[in-house]
């Protein structure tokens, strides 16, 4: 991911270390993240020196902070519990590193960057999300209705109006996005891909048979966390634009033919043939160009992305870090092999449910391969249960 100079300075390139703090790389480009180079991402950047001590000199006093805490609860602990400091010390658990947020404009830090989604979220009224969310989720094939239009529209001038303001926080989310970003567009993406990104899938009563379409409704579901801030911050972090390719998206919705248009995408495919499958939850969900998002299928994506052509070559290391630093940034966990486990005997369960009731041949039509709505009514109630129950086990 290659950044656009700020200012007039002349970019160079910058990389992350491990610790939060910045430094310029100095390898060759065909060594960079081998050997002697031990940054973790890297961007090009117009950061004076000054800057950059200004950046590390935040990193390492918060750093220093946190150690410090942690060395008063060791101390005030016998040798017997030093080993559970985290637990009996009453130390909170450390945050991320500080870090920086790259963006194709201007880096900031990571507070920079919170201060930037609240303010965006802010202006996307929750009114206004609710209703689009759950719209998706009753009436998706509605899309022209007028109330739905109507939310977009004011959704869309509220972000666009703030990103356009003089307020401090709106000029830094302005170069962070960088100079060729389309507010107008990017304002109807945080309007538009809330159904996308955000919803759990419910069993439909259209023909299809597949446990893997049982593992998307499931999936979609009894993990889900995301939420409207959840949501912008996951839009936010790769630019408002695709999480690999880094192009910006133009206007279109998932369901069209418009290659560079946004769709909603699991970086870990909800596909039970590559376990454990992804969720739909903060630090698995990012936007995708259809053309990207259409290529890589369930592909595993290191795979995917070393083959593709839709990558340079040049960028397809800074691309997976960037994935990698978003998910870091989420605290994401893939799910475990216990609680994979406990998916994959939700999934029996329904599955067996669903033959059930097409064995007994109520209400079933076998050549549209559609149940009645009395039987579709049953089997997503069934589903609804069992996602719960499954909810609940997961808390445990």
């Amino acid at each position: 991911m290659l950044l656009g100079c700020v200012g007039m300075a002349e970019a160079r390139r910058v990389g992350i270390n491990a610790d939060g703090t910045v430094s310029v790389c100095k390898a060759r480009p065909e060594n960079v993240g081998k050997g002697r180079c031990k940054h973790i991402e890297h961007v090009e950047s117009s950061l004076s020196d000054a800057e950059i001590s200004r950046i590390n000199e935040d990193a390492l006093e918060k750093q220093h902070e946190i150690l410090k805490g942690v060395k008063r609860g060791l101390e005030g602990s016998d040798s017997s519990s030093q080993k559970q400091v985290s637990n009996t010390s009453g130390v909170k658990p450390s945050s991320p590193n500080p870090g920086m947020v790259f963006g194709h404009g201007a880096a900031i830090t990571r507070r920079e960057f919170d201060e930037s989604v609240q303010s965006v979220s802010q202006q996307f009224d929750s009114g206004d999300y609710h209703f689009i969310q759950d719209f998706y989720r009753k009436y998706k094939e509605r899309t022209e209705d007028p109330e739905l239009q109507r939310r977009f529209g004011r959704a869309t001038d509220n972000v666009y109006d703030f990103l356009r303001s003089g307020d401090p926080v709106a000029i830094r989310t302005r170069k962070f996005l960088g100079h060729d970003m389309n507010l107008r567009i990017f304002s109807e993406i945080i309007a538009k891909n809330v159904g996308a990104m955000t919803l759990s899938k419910e069993w439909e009563n259209d023909g299809r048979d597949s446990t893997h379409r049982t593992y998307r409704v499931v999936m979609t579901s009894a993990l889900n966390d995301m939420n409207r801030e959840r949501y912008i911050a996951s839009v936010m972090f790769f630019g408002g634009r695709c999480c690999y390719c880094h192009r910006p998206f133009t206007r279109g919705n998932s369901h069209g033919t418009i290659k560079s248009a946004p769709s909603g995408e699991h970086l870990t495919p909800v596909n039970a043939k590559n376990p454990p499958p992804g969720a739909t939850r903060y630090g698995n969900m990012a936007l995708a160009c259809i053309g990207c998002n259409g290529e890589r299928g369930n592909k595993d994506l290191n795979e995917w992305v070393a083959e593709t052509s839709r990558i340079p070559e040049e960028n397809k290391q800074q691309v997976l870090d960037k994935i990698a630093a978003f998910r870091k940034y989420a605290l994401h966990k893939e799910i475990d092999d216990h609680q994979y486990e406990k998916v994959k005997k939700t999934v029996e369960r329904i599955d067996k449910f669903i033959k059930a009731r097409r064995k007994d041949d109520d209400g079933y039509d076998p050549r549209s391969r559609r149940f009645s709505r009395k039987t579709s009514h049953r089997i997503k109630g069934f589903c609804r249960q069992q996602i719960n129950d499954l909810k609940e086990d997961l808390r445990v």
